[in-house]
């Protein structure tokens, strides 16, 4: 039935689309009609992304054996790599067969667009990660190696632990300890907010910023690197919130190399979490375009 409803809400929203009606014609009407209006959209497709995970999808997953995983008969899974969705073939898979992330199998049913599927790491030693800087990041939309120019990632994250310790990380970007340009999401002395610590080209130029309160909620996190002239920005908004915007030096700017999840910057901490949507982008997305990739996701995971 579920599916059988978001065929007709897919057909729906393509003739109202295909007719240009405007966003604001639904935020007159009920949130479920809205939502559904995001979801079924599909606004990812639109936007080519240069990397695409996605837990709603259980075909985007496999096992450690290298089976695609089904939700049929089985509601858990333990994943070894989860699938790019954009065709660019750039996976995260776990670094051994013995630590493993679990995929929890979308059992959302009302509303029909709503999901709860999730990727979750144990916090002790589930480890999953793509190196932008090797070779089996390929050559695709123009870039290959580490992503040191304008970008967008996004990620959709829910936190596990309602009692988490100083310095826990949950999402980072980093090849070794100490170099220029790793960051993370993460906790710090104060374990009562996110923040997003940067490493700069020395100690002294590390930035720790404010993003929200900790709790156990999905949120929908967004950084871009975007350029202005010769000027290097960083922007960093959190369920369509702007946390910070502010320049940077090139020596100090964020990149994406070795990405990791349930894990620190310097490779050495492990932490619970859920992981829901995941995107890459080799650009900054326009303010039209953030909102609307916002918007899908907001109404997609209840964030």
């Amino acid at each position: 039935m579920k599916t059988m409803v978001r065929l007709f809400m897919l057909i729906l929203g393509i003739s109202l689309y295909g007719q240009h009606i405007e966003v604001q014609r639904f935020q007159s009407e009920s949130s479920s009609s809205l939502g559904a209006y995001w979801v079924e959209r599909e606004i990812p497709k639109t936007l080519s992304p240069y990397l695409w995970l996605d837990a709603s999808k259980d075909f985007y997953f496999e096992d450690t054996s290298g089976n695609l995983i089904s939700c049929n008969s089985t509601t858990s899974h333990s994943v070894k790599k989860w699938l790019d969705r954009s065709g660019n073939d750039r996976h995260f898979q776990s670094v051994s067969n013995s630590a493993n992330p679990t995929y929890y199998c979308d059992s959302q049913t009302d509303p029909y667009y709503l999901f709860d599927a999730k990727v979750s790491g144990d916090g002790i030693d589930d480890d999953m990660r793509f190196d932008f800087s090797s070779a089996s990041a390929g050559t695709l939309d123009g870039l290959s190696g580490v992503i040191d120019q304008d970008f967008t990632f996004v990620f959709v994250l829910q936190a596990i632990d309602t009692s988490p310790s100083t310095y826990d990380s949950f999402i980072a970007s980093g090849n070794s300890p100490g170099t220029a340009k790793n960051w993370q999401i993460s906790l710090t002395n104060d374990t009562n907010n996110f923040y997003f610590l940067l490493r700069g080209n020395s100690n002294a130029n590390t930035k720790t910023k404010l993003l929200i309160p900790y709790d156990t909620n999905p949120h929908v996190f967004i950084l871009q690197r975007y350029t202005v002239g010769s000027t290097i920005r960083i922007k960093f908004s959190i369920d369509g919130n702007l946390a910070f915007d502010e320049t940077t030096n090139a020596a100090s700017a964020p990149t994406l190399s070795l990405m990791k999840l349930y894990k620190n910057r310097n490779d050495e901490k492990y932490k619970e979490a859920n992981f829901k949507e995941l995107f890459v982008f080799n650009k900054e997305l326009t303010a039209d375009e953030e909102y609307e990739l916002e918007q899908y996701l907001l109404s997609k995971w209840g964030s």
